[in-house]
């Protein structure tokens, strides 16, 4: 289970339950509570980790004295359905750190993946070059390098791309449109860009996305991967 599915199964909740003792929204992002699972998981007292950590970015909580107990026991179901879901073993985290040019995706178990050479686009997992965000979260980013995000395996990474073009805000638009969207003027050459997907899969400019299936989906997908450069380089196992 990736870093996104536990922190998404325990972020909503821990919201409903600091709701219920009448606190705003807690001051806990989703990258906080990665470095806090990422710290935590697999060690003896990880429930009573996490739910310590927690409450320390919590200072309002200190006001109410049974808080702490009951946020232990919450955690304690909530990890206790996470290692359900997993097969009934506590579910691994995995994190990403950049180091000049190399990212290395480490595991819970202590193994690292160094990805050197290539390009971006290949380092990261990332055939689209997505920006890292709530969008790369929900489909699978398990952290960032280079501000863009980084996904556990290149078949996540092309998923969520595809997923991206699917999303109603792409559908609606014609195809020049859609990738005027994806690389605007301020950051790409736009036109040249439209041009290469133009001339690799033989569509038109005006389709619009929503009137094209799969497979002609994903043959721009492909487009845009060949244009974000994707190159591969080598892969380390530490």
């Amino acid at each position: 289970m990736a870093t996104h599915n536990i922190l998404n199964s325990f972020q909503t909740p821990l919201t409903d339950f600091f709701k219920g003792f009448n606190l705003p929204k807690p001051p806990l992002t989703h990258d906080l509570l990665a470095e806090i699972f990422t710290r935590n998981m697999g060690e003896a007292e990880s429930l009573g980790n996490i739910s310590r950590e927690i409450f320390k970015h919590l200072p309002e909580a200190k006001q109410i004295p049974q808080m702490y107990d009951e946020l232990e026991q919450f955690t304690a179901v909530a990890m206790a359905q996470l290692v359900q879901e997993n097969g009934g073993s506590e579910p691994k985290m995995i994190s990403v750190k950049e180091q000049g040019t190399d990212v290395i995706i480490e595991s819970g178990d202590g193994d690292s993946e160094v990805r050197t050479g290539g390009t971006r686009s290949w380092r990261n997992n990332n055939p689209g070059n997505i920006r890292y965000g709530v969008f790369a979260r929900n489909h699978g980013a398990i952290g960032e390098a280079g501000g863009f995000a980084v996904f556990p395996d290149e078949e996540t990474g092309s998923q969520a791309l595809i997923d991206l073009l699917h999303t109603e805000s792409y559908q609606n638009l014609t195809i020049k449109e859609a990738i005027a969207r994806y690389a605007p003027p301020s950051e790409n050459n736009t036109l040249n860009y439209q041009e290469h997907i133009a001339q690799s899969t033989g569509f038109k400019s005006d389709t619009l996305l929503k009137d094209l299936d799969e497979p002609s989906i994903r043959s721009i997908a492909d487009a845009i991967r060949r244009m974000e450069g994707w190159r591969s380089g080598n892969v380390t196992n530490e």
